[in-house]
């Protein structure tokens, strides 16, 4: 396993194209700057922010193998844009799993509620074996989905 940490868009000559079986990514939300400030700023505009998640969407296609699977997770204001951007690139979205966090970070909460999740859309891309093979009886309800 290798493990590369950076702009996958400044780092993606360090990875052969169609190498990747698994794609786990967290980037940048856009919602805060620096963090645990009191108030949310969005360090690029919407526009920007989408642009950026196409550019990754694109690198991230030629990386992943046919049948690679990739988990990223993304804000509840981004996710359906996502879900979009990575359609359109060619991946197949499949599903959006909540990832829940009984002890969320409590900065904010003087002006806002604090979220206790944030959102992985999962999926493939399409042409090969996938990566995700769960075991299951055939027939079942496992089985098929």
């Amino acid at each position: 396993m290798t493990l590369i940490n950076g702009d996958c868009t400044l780092v993606a000559d360090q990875i052969t194209d169609n190498s990747v079986d698994f794609l786990l990514t967290d980037p940048p939300y856009n919602i805060s700057d620096d963090g645990a400030k009191p108030e949310w700023r969005d360090p690029v505009t919407h526009e920007e922010f989408l642009q950026q998640m196409q550019s990754w969407s694109a690198v991230w296609y030629r990386k992943l193998r046919k049948g690679g699977a990739f988990a990223v997770f993304i804000s509840d204001q981004y996710i359906s844009y996502l879900w979009k951007i990575m359609k359109d690139t060619g991946f197949e979205p499949k599903r959006i799993y909540t990832w829940k966090k009984p002890a969320a970070v409590p900065f904010n909460r003087k002006v806002n509620p604090v979220s206790g999740c944030e959102y992985v859309l999962w999926g493939n891309k399409p042409g090969g074996t996938r990566t995700f093979n769960a075991s299951a009886v055939e027939g079942t309800m496992v089985e098929r989905y």
